[in-house]
C-alpha cells in the first residue's frame, strides 16, 4: 500500500458483516459515508470492507448486492477513496489518522492507537447498560449527533475533545 499520510489525513473505514446483517438501514449508512467524501478533497477515505462481506451479502442479504456494488463503483470513481483489499490491516491502521467503523475487532485493536474513532452504531448512553472489553463508550458516535462531516472536520482541525491523539503514530 502506498503511503498517503504525508499528503492528506486518512480516514480508515471498516465495514463488517455483523452490521450488514443486523442493521436494516445498512445500505443507507454506507451511502451516507461515501457521500460525505464526494466533495472532500482535503482527506482520503481508506475503505476496508470485510473480506467476506460480498459473499455474505450474496448468501444472506441478496437484496443488498446491487446497491452495494453501485456504492463500490461510486467509491472507486472518487480520487480521494481507496478500497483496500490487502491482507494486512495493520498498514491501514498505521497510515490512518482516524477510524470510521461499526463495532468490530478492528475497532477494538484501533482503540489502542489513541486515534479518534467514529462509531456508526450505538450511542455513548449505552454505557449505563452494557459492558465492553475496552472503552468503547468514549468514542464519537453517529447516533450522538457526530456526523461523518463533523468528525472529519474535527480531525482535520487537529481537535479531539475526547483527548485522543489525532496525529499518526
Amino acid at each position: 500500500m502506498e503511503t498517503y499520510h504525508s499528503r492528506k489525513k486518512v480516514f480508515l473505514w471498516n465495514t463488517s458483516i455483523e452490521t450488514m446483517i443486523n442493521q436494516p438501514n445498512w445500505i443507507e449508512m454506507l451511502s451516507k459515508v461515501i457521500h460525505s467524501f464526494l466533495t472532500r478533497n482535503d482527506c482520503i477515505l481508506l475503505w476496508r470492507p470485510h473480506p467476506l462481506l460480498l459473499s455474505s451479502i450474496r448468501s444472506m442479504r441478496t437484496n443488498y448486492e446491487k446497491p452495494y456494488l453501485n456504492l463500490i463503483k461510486t467509491a472507486s470513481s472518487l480520487d480521494n477513496v481507496i478500497i483496500d483489499h490487502e491482507n494486512d490491516v495493520y498498514t491501514a491502521m498505521r497510515e490512518s489518522d482516524a477510524l470510521i467503523s461499526d463495532y468490530s475487532s478492528i475497532m477494538i485493536q484501533y482503540s489502542i492507537t489513541g486515534k479518534p474513532i467514529l462509531c456508526l452504531t450505538g450511542t455513548s448512553q449505552m454505557r449505563e447498560s452494557k459492558c465492553n472489553l475496552f472503552d468503547y463508550w468514549s468514542n464519537y458516535f453517529l447516533n450522538d449527533g457526530v456526523s461523518v462531516d463533523i468528525f472529519c472536520d474535527m480531525v482535520l482541525q487537529g481537535k479531539d475533545p475526547k483527548n485522543r491523539n489525532v496525529s499518526s503514530q
